[in-house]
């Protein structure tokens, strides 16, 4: 634009001396033109940009990692002229990473004309991936004026983990049921000792379980729900920690690992649960795994998440809150190295047996403290976990 803008300043100046020189009425029309003719692309572009629209379209609502997805452009132009020139700016944000990219596509648009432009798209790494039309521009046909567009069009992707196929070991004790004092929060069960929630009373609810205070209290009956208890309590605690330097950061490889142990689970009908930090709601959350259906809900949950700073604050969490449960099995994954705090944190647990994932190239601290230290890469991964004794 600003080699457009100097192009005009030199033909105005070169106008301008014709007519000084030469002052006619040939010179005095051209200097006019010259004069007039940014006031009129000004307004045309003014009106050009109130009659065109756009919008953005994706394909695929999930997609694997480097695995590429449609992406659509549709633009509208209602103007009964044509536009040489229409900018687009296309932001990509990764939610979960925080990683940012941004290009421009630049196209003309026919008079009372539609455009349709398709590319694909892919990202390296997990997270929800944010597809945004950031600024539509028009621009005059002398590329003197531009004239933004306000759009609030996007669309939402998940860039799910790799589901590795493995084949661990599974302890016969491991499938016996444990009783629990760990209940579900996300959904209600059958033990009376627990309550999940308060509701209205329903067609078919038992008697048994009416609140019959609360029923007085509010005019209307209501219902006691119980709780469902985590048996099977194999525990997998993940520390979404990001270091300063995010390239240093496999959290790919960390979900990787999770996702295929805890769909290895499932798979043999081991119920277990998951665990993490919040950062939207600043505490600990859990969901309980019994189905395909909530893996790949946890999975949609968490990477719409942002990643903390604090090195072992899921683990410190978890130690205050469940400080009295015992697990069969506790799985922990860290994406940074094994400090001799975490390993003070996990011996302080009361579980029959603790695994650390480590997805440092640092080597832990060294330690009195007997526990499982499993440092594993991409390329490591599988091997690693047929190797595990759940």
């Amino acid at each position: 634009m600003l080699k457009c803008r100097i192009s005009y300043l030199l033909i105005l100046c070169a106008t301008f001396f014709f007519y000084l020189f030469y002052p006619d009425y040939l010179s005095f029309l051209s200097l006019l033109f010259v004069l007039l003719l940014p006031v009129f692309l000004f307004v045309l572009v003014i009106l050009a940009s109130r009659k065109i629209s756009a919008s953005l379209e994706l394909d695929s609502s999930s997609v694997c990692k480097k695995e590429e997805f449609p992406v659509c452009l549709h633009l509208r132009n209602r103007f009964f002229l044509p536009l040489s020139r229409v900018k687009a700016v296309i932001c990509m944000e990764n939610g979960f990473t925080g990683e940012q990219k941004q290009f421009s596509l630049f196209l003309p648009i026919g008079s009372h004309g539609k455009e349709d432009i398709r590319w694909t798209m892919s990202s390296s790494h997990c997270g929800q991936v944010c597809i945004s039309l950031d600024r539509l521009s028009v621009y005059d046909y002398l590329g003197l004026f531009t004239f933004s567009v306000s759009t609030h069009n996007h669309g939402i992707v998940d860039v799910i983990p790799d589901c590795r196929e493995i084949s661990p070991r599974v302890d016969m004790g491991t499938q016996i049921c444990m009783e629990s004092d760990l209940y579900s929060t996300q959904k209600p069960g059958s033990d009376p000792s627990e309550t999940f929630g308060l509701r209205e009373y329903m067609p078919g609810d038992s008697l048994h379980s009416v609140h019959w205070k609360l029923s007085a209290k509010s005019g209307q009956w209501m219902v006691r729900q119980c709780s469902a208890p985590l048996s099977h309590s194999i525990v997998l605690l993940i520390e979404f920690f990001k270091p300063s330097d995010p390239s240093s950061t496999p959290l790919d490889t960390l979900l990787d690992c999770t996702f295929s142990l805890s769909h290895f689970l499932l798979q043999n009908q081991l119920r277990h649960f998951l665990c993490w930090y919040d950062t939207s709601t600043n505490q600990l959350e859990q969901f309980s795994i019994t189905s395909e259906e909530d893996l790949h809900t946890f999975l949609h949950h968490i990477l719409t998440r942002k990643c903390y700073v604090t090195p072992t604050l899921a683990l410190e969490c978890y130690e205050r809150q469940y400080a009295g449960f015992v697990s069969s099995h506790f799985f922990y994954f860290l994406a940074s190295h094994v400090s001799s705090d975490v390993q003070t944190l996990i011996s302080r647990l009361k579980n029959h047996r603790n695994t650390i994932f480590t997805f440092s190239e640092d080597p832990p601290t060294e330690s009195s403290y007997s526990l499982d230290v499993l440092s594993i890469t991409s390329e490591t991964l599988r091997d690693t976990l047929d190797q595990l004794l759940i």
